[in-house]
């Protein structure tokens, strides 16, 4: 029982560090494609809206 105790409490912070290096690989992965593909900077609104027109006036 103490030995399943202490992998238990190994187990959790190590499951937390394992977690928040996926979602940075994630994050990292995903910037770099953005970056190569010019998906990076100011949006541009009026291609979001079909009746951008409509409602700026």
């Amino acid at each position: 029982p103490l030995a399943l105790a202490l992998i238990f409490a190994v187990d959790r912070p190590l499951d937390m560090l394992r977690t928040t290096v996926n979602v940075t690989g994630d994050a990292t992965v995903a910037s770099v494609v953005a970056k190569s593909l010019g998906k990076f900077g100011e949006p541009k609104v009026k291609e979001w809206d079909d009746h951008f027109d409509e409602v700026s006036s």
